[in-house]
């Protein structure tokens, strides 16, 4: 049996429009989804692995510091007069390093690299990162704050080990060059050989604190960014000549 030409035309378009709902509603997403989740996957072929190894492009980091200007005012109780200083700016490159998959649990081990490069043209106007900074000695106060506050009794002792450690600083502040306080880091002195110097720098050693490098004779290395987070893994400040890497240990994600 024929069937009318209007028939016709009505059962292919209600085909059609009984496909499109299929495809748009049921068929197209699932595709979709199958497809994104293909290119999504951190497999060693899909583009989207390589921009997760090494992001393709540089972050901003800037940074700014504060200036003491009248330090022995503050030191006898006066009102700090304090001038910015900034920004100095890094080009922050961040990559991961020693990529390791595992197909049996389906995860990927590496490490992270965080690579700053300092860009003098876009800091501010004539700063070269080697301007004396005058500013309270972080980890200095820390030390006192943490011990009056945990364990009052050993202010004493703190007090001689301060001493000690720091070369018998005439005040609570340091005067440091940027770069150094930043990044590069000053030096704090665990070759001392007295019992208050050695028992804080024991502690320092077991503690592993944020911010602090281990260096030949007991020294150590002390900077602001030294251990941006507790999830960085490795840091690496790049100057003209100089290169510093801090602070690696191991990541694992599932893929």
């Amino acid at each position: 049996m024929k069937l009318p030409k209007h028939l016709k035309f009505a059962a292919g378009a209600g085909g059609a429009f009984l496909f499109g709902i299929l495809f748009g509603w049921v068929m197209f997403p699932a595709i979709l989804k199958g497809q994104l989740k293909k290119e999504m996957a951190l497999s060693k072929k899909t583009d989207v692995r390589k921009m997760w190894e090494t992001i393709p492009f540089a972050l901003n980091f800037k940074v700014y510091l504060y200036n003491y200007t009248n330090p022995e005012e503050v030191q006898k109780g006066g009102v700090p007069i304090i001038k910015e200083v900034g920004p100095y700016h890094f080009d922050e490159w961040k990559e991961k390093v020693e990529i390791e998959d595992h197909e049996e649990d389906d995860t990927i081990t590496y490490k992270k690299r965080d690579t700053f490069y300092f860009n003098q043209e876009k800091s501010g106007p004539g700063l070269t990162g080697e301007e004396v900074i005058t500013m309270p000695h972080v980890f200095m106060l820390a030390m006192a704050t943490v011990v009056s506050r945990e364990k009052p009794a050993m202010m004493n002792m703190i007090g001689k080990a301060i001493n000690g450690i720091f070369d018998n600083p005439a005040d609570v502040f340091i005067r440091v060059k940027a770069l150094d306080i930043m990044f590069r880091g000053t030096m704090i002195n665990c070759a001392r050989t007295e019992f208050a110097p050695k028992a804080v720098c024991t502690a320092l050693k077991k503690e592993a604190v944020n911010g602090l490098v281990m260096e030949p004779n007991n020294q150590f290395r002390f900077s602001l960014f030294g251990s941006i987070t507790e999830d960085s893994n490795s840091i690496v400040m790049v100057f003209p000549g100089v290169k510093y890497v801090l602070n690696q240990r191991s990541t694992s994600i599932g893929c």
